[in-house]
């Protein structure tokens, strides 16, 4: 995610109080897990509703 976030950085208008993915460590598994914020899948889900149709999809 460095590419990502290096090019988000360099962005004209961002200001760096939002941020595209939750990440978490599982101390039970051993591993980070990542995932995308509900605010950005409900965004991908408005775009694109015929790529992102998921259960909470209410625009499909």
């Amino acid at each position: 995610m460095g590419a990502f976030g290096r090019r988000l950085a360099n962005t004209r208008g961002y200001n760096g109080s939002r941020h595209f993915f939750d990440w978490r460590y599982d101390d039970d598994k051993g591993v980070w897990e990542c995932r995308l914020p509900d605010t950005v899948r409900r965004a991908l889900e408005k775009a694109y509703p015929n790529i992102f149709p998921t259960p909470f999809n209410d625009t499909a």
